[in-house]
């Protein structure tokens, strides 16, 4: 079965069930991640943890972290937009 098959199989599912299939597979990258992760990312990785257990108030929720990069990120497509319109308009 091909990717788009699959995808436009998944697509006819429930949202509940789409869901769950896109939180497996998630984790299935994030697993083949943490795999490939330098000696250096896992040290790295394992300071930030100890810092956050220290001061757990010191982390940032990450409802807050979407808010913040999906707000930046209309802020740059609405800049993207707006010179393109520029550079239709000079020419």
């Amino acid at each position: 079965m091909s990717k788009n098959e699959i995808l436009k199989a998944a697509m006819k599912l429930d949202p509940e069930d789409r869901r769950a299939i896109g939180e497996k597979l998630l984790e299935s990258v994030e697993e083949a991640d943490a795999q490939t992760l330098s000696q250096e990312q896992r040290a790295e990785l394992q300071r930030r943890y100890e810092e956050h257990l220290r001061d757990p108030k010191s982390s940032i929720p990450l409802e807050d972290v979407r808010k913040h990069v999906d707000q930046r990120l209309k802020e740059l497509s609405a800049r993207s937009r707006a010179r393109a319109v520029q550079r239709t308009r000079t020419r």
